[in-house]
């Protein structure tokens, strides 16, 4: 095998199907801190991305036979991420509706006392990331694969399974809801 750097995703998992562990460990290396961003902008907490990243590529071990290499990887191990994500907040939503206890998963509004001030960007990130918490799961995951993962509507309907168009739609709303969001909190 060359050079990993001159050989593409898509190569690489090639040679993970055929059984390549150190084609299989480049490739996790290569994607594993866009799966990382991912799975924390879906759930908002480092531990719970953590959890999530290896459950996820424990999934990419196990299914790596099944994935079709003739299309991108990226969108497919994000696919993962991302289904993994939405797995994890369906649990944790059902133990806070049974368990009262778990309260902390709420993010805590934040308010700043001088609003004309001008704002760090750390702060703003934050307000982003609890606006992204408060969107409904499927605006959310069109939000990050389309604004913090770059992803094109092409790439995220090969990710998701659902149309360009409603994509299209879901990163519309949600860009709305942030931006009001924001405004609101400014």
């Amino acid at each position: 095998m060359p050079d990993d750097a001159a050989v593409t995703s898509e190569e690489l998992a090639q040679h993970a199907q055929r059984g390549s562990h150190k084609a299989l460990d480049a490739l996790i290396k290569r994607h594993k801190s866009d799966a990382y961003r991912v799975a924390l902008r879906m759930c908002g907490r480092p531990f719970d991305a953590e959890e999530i990243l290896q459950i996820s590529l424990e999934r990419v071990v196990r299914y790596m036979r099944r994935y079709d290499s003739r299309r991108p990887f990226r969108p497919w191990l994000l696919k993962i991420v991302s289904n993994q994500a939405r797995t994890f907040l369906r649990v944790q939503k059902l133990k806070s509706l049974f368990f009262l206890s778990n309260q902390e998963h709420v993010p805590e509004p934040m308010h700043h006392s001088n609003p004309g001030k001008e704002m760090h960007q750390g702060h703003v990130r934050g307000l982003v990331e609890q606006a992204l918490l408060a969107l409904p799961i499927d605006q959310r995951e069109a939000f990050v694969f389309r604004h913090i993962e770059g992803m094109s509507f092409d790439e995220m309907a090969d990710a998701t399974g659902a149309s360009a168009g409603a994509l299209r739609v879901r990163t519309h709303r949600a860009r709305k809801a942030v931006l009001e969001y924001l405004r609101t909190e400014v």
